[in-house]
């Protein structure tokens, strides 16, 4: 006789892990945006070099902050995909013991 084996998946503390990184990324997003209001009142007198390099970096975070945001939507998609899937998995196999 081999042992069965058994799994659970605990859909509460994925839903909050996804929540917190949509938070995180939110609150990262925010962060750059007062970062960004409050250079441009100082913008004006800085050198165009030094503007350049600013905007330049400004990209990148700008980039990198969107693709996190992306990517907790993606997580939450997903989730909610597995999500509905575990639960008819489960039903199924019920289904399949019953007489």
């Amino acid at each position: 006789r081999h042992p069965v084996a058994t799994y659970s998946v605990n859909m509460s503390n994925v839903n909050t892990v996804v929540e917190e990184m949509n938070s995180i990324s939110t609150n990262i997003k925010a962060m750059l945006d007062s970062l960004a209001q409050d250079t441009t009142v100082n913008l004006a007198e800085w050198t165009s070099e030094a503007r350049d390099s600013y905007n330049l970096c400004k990209q990148s975070w700008d980039s990198a902050a969107a693709a996190m945001l992306n990517q907790a939507i993606s997580a939450h998609r997903s989730l909610g995909g597995i999500n509905a899937n575990y639960g008819t998995s489960e039903v199924q196999g019920r289904q399949m013991w019953e007489v």
